[in-house]
């Protein structure tokens, strides 16, 4: 490693170190390894990764389908303060930075159009094709790097563009637009269907990009696969040109989607799918190291059965190369759902019984031999000396195999239970190296999506024993993700994970806010009111209601009489102003209401209840342990008649002898005896019975003055030249507690007009007037 590339490694180094924390992705799979693991995740949890506590928090809208994956790039300055970004390139052929954070924040903090994108095909972008392959974004320089498929006319072509991360300004010389020359024959600009799908990379200030399906006019089925690398700083600058089949056909390098890797010496390395092989020049199905400015091959190896895997589709290059951190091996695989494991400084070529790979062995039970256009999806995490590989084939359940000794374990030690048609591969998620904090995250669908949109579901998996604990499925209200994208694997960072599905709509899930504390409890002078009309008017030992926030734990109902001073925990403490205190005897209580009797005259007043002008105490109350408090005016008496509710009219409860309801239905008759229900009579003589019992059902407590019934007429109601209608008893209802009834008896004859009974209370200026319905 030069002076220069270290240099640049010590800037990410510190570059990170002052995130506090912060990941940064700032390619496809996270690193120069291509993993697929970000170990630096210390938020998503499997412990909070649920239907409850996760899911959809918000997206963003593109303007058109998305198969690069999003880049994530913390404490970017841009719109004049340091913001973490989310960096979104578009079949449209635009790039979007958007808030990686606040879902409130819609509009991208800038976007750039490259260009018209080049019409799409039944197996990419059907709208349209535009960037395709992931960009790469250098952190030290603030330049996203991408490339565009873009159309002028009949014209198409592949240009690279290098922007500025917080302008979207061109730099370094960019546009470009790239050629593919072709010994003896033409320089090739018009690409028409060329492919750059794999991750692009920067390394040792070189820019370095992979293409399939590049064909000359007078040759369509030569569908061949180059690198090309690039000054960094100056992209009109190109370094060098690698052709994987200079003199055969195909050799493509697509990955799906996977990243050129890089080691810390700069080497690179990719996997090429079916094409010519000869070992000397033509290298299709094989692993390649490559220096990266001048791209002059260093190493490879390719499997033995290269012909048949090149004859049938079954390439190598459906996952790419991954580098083992710590190591110096890596692995690679395809379509054909075997795993290579190969040493770094000596790949071993062509393989033969006297040069194989340190590995080989399936890790699917997918297609197998059959071409079924399938990726073998992979993720690594490694923990030290050790390590986990998860592999997901189409049409397989999700594998996990362990990495112990330089060498895989041949037999997974988990598998998942979920067995898909397709996924998009997984993705790692942990804490370092923290098995407890291990997920695995991956979107898969149950529909071929090979030519069409399909649903697509994002799941997670407990890392150790691969148990699905979340998928999107389980609130799809909430959480739908929408379509499935071939090769896009989830990106994880930061407590977010990012999906690209191939729609307008860039998906972001997460935790869920945590419940905000509850506002403290509060009770005003108006929430203590009487419980027949909610009056202020209270009396004692009658029924009153307090209405409020977070007076209680719970909703607790008494079951039984005498009734119980406390109710969820939750007790309403009375105290007069010589400072004696009582608890009130409860009848229901909630988060925002409770239900009580108020103590007796004797212990509120002090005094003898008899008496002949309103007596009214000022009291403090309080809800404990909620430790709300407020203070009221409690009365001697305070009449106040039960009422209900019908279509918007408030009308009283009054009943016929039989107990069923006068109403417009069932109106009284003249003559009838009724009863009417009633509370705020207060305490009237020591035979009441005590404080939060019922009136016993042996004998009649009747009220020591009884207040007197009128009828009026008219809408003149409520005056003193009411009949006075006789009352049969005027007294606790029998049975119950706080509640008081008046048996009255209507005249013979009929009044005209609206009638209206007029209640009049003992003590003076103690009144009440209700509709009554007469007929």
């Amino acid at each position: 490693m030069n002076i220069i590339t270290i240099a640049r490694w010590l800037l990410l180094v510190l570059f990170a170190i002052c995130l506090h924390g912060q990941v940064t992705v700032p390619m496809s799979q996270y690193n120069l390894e291509r993993t697929g693991a970000n170990l630096e995740e210390r938020i998503l949890h499997p412990s909070n990764v649920n239907p409850r506590q996760f899911g959809r928090i918000f997206t963003r809208t593109v303007d058109s389908t998305v198969y690069a994956l999003p880049l994530i790039i913390p404490n970017v300055e841009i719109a004049g303060a340091r913001r973490n970004v989310m960096f979104i390139a578009t079949m449209g052929n635009t790039v979007y930075v958007f808030d990686a954070d606040d879902g409130s924040r819609v509009q991208p903090y800038w976007s750039r159009n490259l260009g018209t994108p080049g019409e799409g095909d039944a197996w990419i972008g059907p709208f349209q094709w535009g960037i395709l392959g992931t960009p790469y974004i250098d952190v030290t320089s603030q330049t996203l790097y991408v490339v565009a498929r873009s159309r002028n006319g009949p014209d198409v072509g592949l240009w690279l563009h290098a922007l500025d991360l917080r302008t979207g300004q061109g730099k370094f010389n960019s546009p470009q637009r790239l050629s593919f020359p072709f010994a003896g024959g033409p320089v090739l600009t018009d690409i028409g269907f060329g492919i750059q799908r794999a991750g692009l990379l920067v390394v040792d200030d070189t820019l370095v990009i992979a293409f399939a399906n590049i064909r000359p006019e007078q040759d369509p089925e030569s569908q061949e696969g180059f690198l090309q690398s690039f000054d960094a700083r100056d992209v009109s600058k190109r370094l060098a040109v690698f052709r994987v089949t200079p003199t055969g056909l195909k050799g493509g390098i697509w990955q799906a989607g996977r990243g050129i890797a890089a080691d810390g010496s700069g080497n690179i390395y990719v996997a090429t799918a079916g094409g010519s092989f000869d070992g000397r020049v033509n290298f299709g199905s094989s692993v390649l190291k490559l220096s990266p400015k001048t791209l002059s091959l260093v190493d490879w190896f390719a499997p033995s059965n290269f012909d048949f895997l090149y004859h049938n589709n079954i390439d190598i290059s459906a996952n790419g190369v991954t580098l083992i951190p710590g190591t110096s091996l890596l692995f690679a695989g395809g379509k054909e759902g075997v795993l290579y494991l190969l040493s770094r400084s000596s790949m071993g070529r062509l393989e033969t019984p006297q040069s194989a790979p340190l590995q080989r062995f399936p890790v699917s039970e997918g297609c197998g031999l059959v071409d079924c256009s399938q990726t073998l999806g992979t993720a690594f995490w490694q923990r030290g000396t050790e390590g986990s590989l998860f592999v997901w084939d189409r049409q397989d359940v999700l594998r996990a195999y362990r990495f112990v000794n330089q060498r895989f374990e041949t037999t997974p030690f988990a598998k998942s239970a979920v067995k898909p048609v397709m996924t998009g591969g997984p993705s790692v998620s942990a804490n370092g190296a923290d098995i407890g904090s291990g997920l695995v995250w991956a979107v898969t669908t149950n529909t071929n999506a090979n030519d069409k949109f399909v649903a697509g579901t994002l799941r997670a998996f407990q890392a150790s024993d691969l148990v699905e604990i979340y998928n999107s499925e389980m609130n799809l209200q909430r959480d739908f993700l929408g379509n499935f994208t071939k090769f896009a694997p989830p990106v994880v960072a930061n407590g977010k994970v990012y999906i690209v599905p191939p729609s307008t709509l860039v998906a972001v899930y997460g935790p869920f806010p945590p419940p905000q504390a509850p506002p403290p409890p509060l009770i005003t002078i108006e929430s203590v009111v009487n419980t027949a009309d909610y009056s202020p008017r209270v009396a004692f030992q009658s029924l009153a209601t307090i209405s409020g926030r977070g007076l209680a734990s719970g909703t607790c109902t008494a079951a039984s009489v005498p009734l119980p001073n406390e109710l969820c925990g939750a007790s309403v403490l009375i105290r007069n102003a010589s400072g004696a205190e009582a608890l009130a005897p409860l009848l229901y209580v909630s988060p925002t209401q409770i239900n009580f009797q108020t103590p007796a005259t004797q212990w509120s007043m002090g005094k003898d209840p008899v008496r002949k002008q309103i007596s009214t105490m000022a009291v403090d109350l309080c809800v404990v342990p909620a430790g709300a408090c407020t203070t009221f005016s409690i009365r001697e008496q305070a009449p106040a008649i039960f009422t209900y509710q019908r279509d918007g009219v408030v009308d009283p409860i009054i009943t016929h002898a039989n107990g069923t309801l006068v109403s417009p239905l069932a109106p009284a008759t003249w003559g009838e005896t009724l009863i009417l229900y009633a509370t705020g009579y207060g305490y009237q003589n020591p035979g009441f019975p005590r404080d939060g019992s019922p009136a016993p059902l042996d004998r009649l407590i009747e009220i020591l003055d009884r207040s007197t019934v009128h009828l009026e007429t008219g809408r003149n109601a409520g005056v003193s030249s009411g009949i006075a209608l006789p009352s049969l008893f005027a007294g606790l209802a029998p049975g119950f507690l706080g509640l008081y009834q008046i048996n009255f008896t209507l005249p013979a004859e009929a009044i005209p007009g609206e009638a209206f009974l007029f209640l009049k209370g003992a003590q003076e200026g103690q009144s009440l007037t209700v509709r009554l319905y007469v007929q």
